[in-house]
């Protein structure tokens, strides 16, 4: 049910000013069997283009590959390493303007300091809600319109 609230949501966004919005590619760091293959679904379901990543180890290969625009981050599953991921995501040609969420519980982004927080851009408090979840993204998607050429005013 509050999945396709969501959904329709979107759709009625995107249908209103559909020259706005663009698919997003998103890539979600999170360990198997964490609820994460209905995150994929959910996001999906919402237009947008996800892949996961369930081993640190090859976040940064991934995300090189993938060219997210996105980056949902389980921070409890990256730990200690969160610091240095993020620093290594914002790194990467053509990833580093992409928007990093760190999900995870308030004590868990607490616990791991100022370090980590400085390195994403949004927060998303764990359960997730699905409905703020489509707002970061709605956010995210909209894409500014290409500035004219000059040669297109004369």
């Amino acid at each position: 049910m509050i999945t396709e609230t969501v959904t329709n949501q979107a759709a009625e966004h995107i249908t209103a000013a559909p020259e706005l919005y663009r698919t997003t590619k998103i890539l979600i760091i999170d360990h198997p069997g964490s609820g994460s293959d209905t995150l994929v679904w959910a996001i999906e379901s919402l237009g947008d283009i996800v892949q996961i990543c369930h081993d640190i180890d090859y976040v940064v290969d991934q995300a090189r590959q993938y060219m997210p625009d996105v980056i949902i981050l389980d921070l409890p599953t990256v730990g200690s390493d969160a610091p240095r991921l993020c620093r290594a995501l914002h790194q990467i040609k053509g990833v580093s303007c992409a928007k990093i969420i760190g999900q995870g519980t308030s004590s868990a982004a607490s616990a791991m300091g100022d370090d980590v927080a400085s390195q994403y851009d949004l927060h998303l408090r764990k359960p997730i809600d699905l409905i703020v979840l489509n707002d970061m993204l709605a956010l995210l998607r909209v894409s500014p319109k290409a500035p004219a050429k000059a040669s297109e005013h004369t």
